[in-house]
This record gives structure tokens, sequence and C-alpha cells, in this order.
């Protein structure tokens, strides 16, 4: 074993995983967890469609401004509420943030279909079963925000100047 002991810390270390067992208790588990993270300088990173839609968002140089920007946090906020995109399908979050941002291009009417600059931007070609039924899921999603209360807090989020009234506008046609 490289620490053997060398440093307090890793002789705590070596101890609590020695003491793991079965009936270890949740807060006994996260400390060790904890430790093993300190110890080895571990950051932790949990990757969410809006890791993927930061990347695409620097990279298409949209500001926070941006109608395009607001509309793709809009429904990536009305996603967190959907139990079938968040639980029971467990799609990738770059397939999220891609479905996100093709429906908000959609939405906007910013064009009509899959961009094929999307293609060289994620890595998905707007072909993938999983791609089409998630955009088709997001736009159910955006034209039932504004009836559903379980959207309410999304809706007020995005209701005001500041998101350039994303909300307010009608995607029944869309």
């Amino acid at each position: 074993m490289v620490y053997k002991g060398k440093t307090s810390d890793a002789q705590e270390l070596m101890n609590l995983v020695s003491s793991v067992d079965p009936e270890s208790s949740k807060e006994k588990l996260k400390k060790i967890r904890s430790l093993i993270y300190e110890h080895f300088n571990i950051r932790k990173l949990i990757i969410t469609p809006y890791t993927f839609f930061n990347y695409f968002r620097v990279i298409l140089k949209l500001k926070a401004t941006h109608d395009l920007y607001c509309i793709t946090n809009y429904i990536l906020e009305l996603s967190q509420y959907d139990d079938i995109i968040c639980v029971k399908s467990q799609y990738k979050p770059s397939l999220i943030a891609t479905a996100a941002l093709h429906t908000g291009i959609i939405a906007l009417k910013l064009h009509h279909e899959w961009l094929s600059d999307l293609s060289i931007l994620t890595p998905y070609t707007g072909e993938e079963k999983e791609l089409i039924s998630l955009h088709k899921r997001m736009l159910e999603l955006l034209k039932a925000a504004s009836k559903e209360t379980k959207y309410s807090s999304a809706q007020a989020r995005y209701y005001g100047e500041e998101n350039n009234c994303i909300s307010q506008i009608d995607y029944s046609n869309v």
C-alpha cells in the first residue's frame, strides 16, 4: 500500500476503509467518501445537460440575453419537472442539451428542421431515435407549460424582460 500510515489522514482513511461493513451507517460511508475525495484531491463534478449547453453556448457565442439562450434554459428547466425525461428514460445529459437546443431553434422558428451545424457542434446527427423522441417530448412540454401548475415556477422565472419573456410566447403552433 502506498500510504501505509505516513500521514494521519492516510491512517484515518485506512482505518475507516478497513472498518466498513454492510451495517455501516450512511454518515460513516459519507465520511469515508469525503476523506477519499479530500486525500486524493478528487473534485466532485456532476455532468448535467447544463454542462453541455454551456459548452455549446460558448462555441455559438450566445449571450445570456439572446432568445435562443433563454429558451434553451427554459426548456432544460421544464425538462427537470418531467419524469419521462429525467427518471424513466435515462437520457444522456449531452442528448438532453442537444434536444433542448434543437427544440429552441424550432420553437423560435430560426430553422424548421435539424440544423446541420448541430451535427458539427454536438455528437448527434439529428436522426437518432432518442433525439427525435426527446425533441417531441420537449415540444409537448413547451405547449403544456402555460397550462399545468407544476411548471409555474419555471413560467414565473422566464416571464420577465431579463429572460426575454420566453414563457409568454404561445408555443401551440410549434
